[in-house]
């Protein structure tokens, strides 16, 4: 478990390193229980704006600068969006920063959380700040992304404010976690609203392993579901092409020859021999789906090319 704690320690401080030149802004948040925190959060304005909103959901990391700055910014002048970047606290597990993804509550609050006993609470923040921009800004679509624990995060603040999210891109991250020696699998809310939903993952990552993370590995000793168990969440009985797709077969291993579902308006995209990292031009790859619902051709075309000398990914 230290092991991968400092793993996922390294990843996110590599993807944090370079060009953060955006002033720190606080947040303060009042919490359902009543409770007041202070958040903290970075904001690009461009030029001239539009009406969306982009939240770009750190990974697991040591660092505070916001992740992909430099693409996340060119992107929004050429289309006139806002971004902000939503900075997670502090786990006491690997005194790093990483999101409470759903069901992940208990790594704070060893005895459970509860109505007036919670967590770092961080998609009601998330959800908070959302509102407070899109309002301040007069803006009416919003876009949740993420990679690593922030993927995760980004499928919880979607399925846990419906209607609030109009996208979600989520890379290298599943809709769900647990400690299999605390709870049974949770049970994910009930779907009212379809948003828009781009999922990437690397069938070589070993961090969120693309079949499925059994036996307590990941991170505060979790399970993840398989790549399956997301698509289906969010495809939730839309029509697919291919028809009922199984990117997993019985032997837990990913389903030959298979690098994309699009089902309407939920997509999955395999990324061939690419580890658990954020390939670059991934931001653009997710804004060409959220508006205009293409997918690059499969398999991906050079996302390959990005995966690390390292065969074990240790980068």
């Amino acid at each position: 478990m230290k092991a991968l704690c400092l793993f996922l320690m390294l990843v996110g401080a590599s993807a944090f390193a370079s060009g953060c030149d955006l002033t720190l802004a606080t947040y303060i948040y009042t919490q359902t229980n009543g409770t007041q925190t202070t958040r903290n959060y970075y904001q690009y304005l461009p030029a001239s704006h539009n009406s969306t909103l982009w939240v770009m959901l750190h990974p697991t990391t040591t660092s505070l600068c916001p992740f992909d700055e430099g693409p996340m910014k060119a992107l929004a002048d050429q289309n006139h969006f806002i971004v902000v970047w939503p900075i997670s606290t502090v786990s006491p597990i690997s005194g790093s920063y990483y999101w409470e993804a759903y069901d992940l509550c208990y790594i704070w609050v060893p005895t459970g959380c509860n109505a007036t006993t919670l967590g770092p609470d961080d998609s009601g923040f998330i959800a908070s700040l959302i509102g407070d921009r899109t309002g301040y800004y007069g803006l009416n679509t919003v876009y949740v992304t993420g990679m690593s624990s922030g993927a995760f995060m980004a499928h919880r603040v979607a399925f846990e404010h419906q209607g609030l999210v109009q996208a979600v891109g989520a890379a290298s991250g599943q809709v769900e976690a647990w400690n299999p020696k605390l709870e049974t699998i949770p049970k994910l809310p009930t779907l009212t609203s379809s948003p828009t939903v781009l999922m990437l993952n690397g069938d070589n990552d070993n961090v969120v392993v693309y079949c499925g993370q059994p036996n307590g590995t990941g991170w505060g000793n979790s399970d993840f579901p398989s790549s399956d168990v997301s698509l289906k969440y969010w495809a939730n009985n839309m029509t697919c092409q291919p028809a009922s797709p199984q990117l997993c077969t019985s032997a837990g291993v990913p389903t030959p020859n298979l690098y994309q579902v699009h089902c309407q308006n939920v997509a999955f995209v395999r990324e061939p021999n690419v580890c658990h990292t954020w390939v670059p031009g991934t931001e653009s790859v997710m804004w060409t789906f959220f508006t205009t619902g293409v997918l690059p051709p499969p398999p991906p075309p050079n996302r390959g090319l990005a995966q690390p000398s390292d065969p074990t990914c240790l980068h």
